[in-house]
This record gives C-alpha cells, structure tokens and sequence, in this order.
C-alpha cells in the first residue's frame, strides 16, 4: 500500500484515526485507496501512475504523500464531525487545486512520465509531452 495508518501521524495524532474509525484500519485502508483512485483520475494523463503509487519507501513522491495525506485527513474528519476546521478545507483545496493543474497540464511535477507507443508496435517508444496550455494575458492597449 502507498500510504499506512502509521505515516498519518504527520497530520494528526494516531489515536484521533482510531478514535475516528473505531481501531478499525479497513477503514482507513479503503480511504487511502479510494483517494489514490481519485489521485489517479487526475494524473494519468501526463504520468505513470503505476510507477508512482507502487513505489516504496523512500522512493515514493513526497509532494503526492503530502497531498493524499490532506485528502485522507479531510475525509476522516468528515466521517467523525460533518465539519472540519478552516486548516483542514485550506489543505484539502490545496491538494485538489494541485491534482487540477496537473490535469490541465498548467503545472509539472518531478514523477515519472507516462511511456507512450507513437509507432505502433506495443512498446513504449518515450514518454508522454509535457504541454503547457495557454498563452499570455491578452492586453487591451488604449489606440
């Protein structure tokens, strides 16, 4: 699994996750892996998300880790309270602006770039474009 119950102490304390979810760690386990389902929706367009989310350890993406950690302490708030702090919405908007600027290719992050076949032939021959969409601001000028 890409992300424990134990690794959720750097956003809250282990005893509020069991609090919240009874000492029940299928809980937590079906969390983390609906938000890297969601994760996933958002950055397989531009990369490899096998790659990312099998990695171990140190090898893992710690801006990914840091942003599914603010989703899964979100949705565990959500299943104790109905509400959570303004801390908590902040960090949960941030994460989902991130998955939506990768999406839309507006940002680039430092994970391995989806292999792509452009000849045909069933094997990868490179990895996907990175494309920045968009151009600069048009400017009115007064003539």
């Amino acid at each position: 699994m890409f992300l424990t119950v134990s690794e959720l102490r750097t956003v809250s304390t282990i005893q509020v996750v069991n609090l919240i979810t009874n000492n029940q760690d299928t809980v937590v386990n079906e969390l983390i892996e609906e938000n890297v389902d969601l994760m996933k929706s958002y950055i397989y367009k531009y990369y490899d998300v096998d790659a990312i989310f099998n990695a171990e350890g140190t090898e893992r993406s710690k801006i990914v880790l840091k942003h599914l950690k603010s989703l899964m302490i979100y949705d565990l708030y959500i299943i104790r309270n109905k509400s959570v702090s303004q801390e908590l919405e902040n960090k949960y908007a941030e994460a989902m602006g991130w998955l939506e600027k990768i999406a839309k290719g507006t940002i680039e992050a430092d994970l391995p770039r989806k292999e792509i076949d452009t000849d045909g032939d069933g094997t990868p021959d490179g990895s996907s474009q990175f494309m920045k969409l968009g151009g600069r601001k048009n400017y009115r000028n007064h003539f």
